[in-house]
C-alpha cells in the first residue's frame, strides 16, 4: 500500500481515537464499523464530503448506485487522473474490500440522512430551468435522482464535484468505456451542453435545490 492509502487510514484511525461516534439507528454495526475504518476520513462521519479533501457527499445515495460505482472503479471502467491523489487512494482502499464489505458499507451509507451542503449559490431564472430540463428526465425535477433509472441524486451535492464530473463526461474521462452503460448515456447528455458557461449555469441551478427526502428518490422512475 502506498503513502496515499496509509495517509487515509491514519486519518481514519485518528478520528476513531478522538472519539468519533457512529450515527445511531442506521444499518448493521459491521457496516458502520467498515465505513468508519475506510470512508469517514474523507467523506466525513455524516457522509457530507469535504471540498478540501475533494470528496463528494455520499450520504443517502442509492445503494445500487454505490455498488455500481464500486464495481466500475475496481474493474477499471471508471478511472481517475493522476492528479486526483485522494481518489487514487480510494481506489486502493476499495481494492482491499470484499463484495460483502461493500454491501455492508453501501447499506449503511444509503441509510444516512441526506445532509444540506453549505455553499455559495447564485440567483436563477427561467433560462436556467430550461437548461436543466435535459437533466430532469433522469435526475428528477428537484435533483432527487431516480433509483429505477440508475440516476443518483444531484441535490445536496457539492457544486465543485458536479462541475468536475460534468467536465469529465464532456472530455471523455468518464463515460467512454464500452461497458459503462449509464456513463455513456451521461456522456452523450454532457457533450450536448452547448458551452462550459452553460455547465456553470446548470450546476448553480442544482445548488439551489433543497435536500430531497429519501422517498422522493426511491419512488422516482
Amino acid at each position: 500500500m502506498n503513502n496515499k492509502s496509509n495517509y487515509l487510514r491514519a486519518a481514519v484511525s485518528s478520528i476513531a481515537v478522538a472519539g468519533a461516534t457512529i450515527l445511531p439507528g442506521l444499518a448493521a454495526a459491521s457496516g458502520a464499523d467498515l465505513y468508519e475504518e475506510n470512508c469517514s476520513a474523507c467523506h466525513l462521519e455524516n457522509g457530507a464530503g469535504d471540498v478540501d479533501l475533494m470528496s463528494p457527499s455520499i450520504a443517502g445515495l442509492d445503494q445500487e448506485y454505490i455498488l455500481r460505482q464500486y464495481s466500475n472503479v475496481t474493474t477499471g471502467i471508471r478511472v481517475f487522473t493522476e492528479d486526483e491523489a485522494m481518489a487514487q487512494g480510494m481506489v486502493e482502499i476499495m481494492a482491499e474490500l470484499s463484495a460483502d464489505d461493500m454491501n455492508e458499507i453501501s447499506a449503511y451509507v444509503a441509510a444516512m440522512p441526506i445532509v444540506a451542503i453549505e455553499q455559495e449559490v447564485g440567483p436563477i431564472g427561467f433560462p436556467d430551468r430550461g437548461l436543466y430540463n435535459n437533466c430532469s428526465s433522469c435526475h428528477g425535477a428537484k435533483g432527487q435522482g431516480a433509483s429505477g433509472l440508475g440516476a443518483p441524486r444531484l441535490a445536496a451535492q457539492h457544486s465543485w464535484y458536479l462541475k468536475d464530473q460534468l467536465m469529465k463526461f464532456r472530455d471523455g474521462t468518464r463515460g467512454s468505456h464500452p461497458d459503462d452503460t449509464h456513463g455513456i448515456q451521461m456522456r452523450d447528455m454532457a457533450v450536448a451542453i452547448a458551452s462550459d458557461e452553460d455547465v456553470d449555469t446548470i450546476v448553480n441551478y442544482i445548488a439551489n435545490f433543497e435536500p430531497p427526502s429519501k422517498d422522493s428518490n426511491a419512488n422516482a422512475h
